[in-house]
């Protein structure tokens, strides 16, 4: 029970690339359909001791419905490189882009989802699970998924 007290809780926010608001249409490089994600991932420690971010993984998909399970084959490397967070603070922000097939229409969802993987001062391995969505004429903002599955921590 003190360990789950003190441990790391890694949370993970996604938003927007600066300057976006919105995916962007385009095509791949055979100029079939393509949808670019522009996004900045961030990661917060609200835990009581330090951990180490050891990957982070992601992809995006246009979806006619919302999977209950995130597809993990999917998921493509964010970030090679370890990173330590302190307890109570930020992460530098992951900024990039994720991409899938296709262009979204009025009846599909797009959504982005991925796990953090960390290490915390107990050496135990942990990871978070996060997922988000957007639709046409939905405003800016990226709503979370509410599927147990793309929110789930360890």
């Amino acid at each position: 029970h003190i360990k789950n007290s003190e441990r790391a809780w890694l949370m993970v926010d996604l938003e927007w690339a600066p300057g976006f608001s919105s995916p962007q249409d385009t095509a791949n490089e055979s100029f079939e359909p393509f949808t670019s994600v522009p996004f900045r991932l961030r990661c917060s420690n609200d835990g009581g001791t330090p951990c180490w971010i050891i990957e982070k993984r992601g992809c995006a998909q246009i979806v006619d419905s919302v999977p209950a399970k995130p597809d993990l084959q999917k998921m493509h490397t964010m970030q090679f490189s370890p990173e330590p967070i302190k307890s109570g603070k930020e992460s530098i922000p992951t900024n990039g882009a994720m991409g899938c097939r296709g262009h979204l229409n009025d009846s599909q969802t797009l959504i982005m989802y991925g796990v953090v993987r960390y290490r915390d001062v107990f050496s135990e391995d942990r990871e978070t699970f996060w997922g988000y969505y957007w639709k046409l004429g939905h405003g800016p903002g990226l709503p979370r998924l509410a599927e147990p599955d793309y929110t789930k921590r360890s």
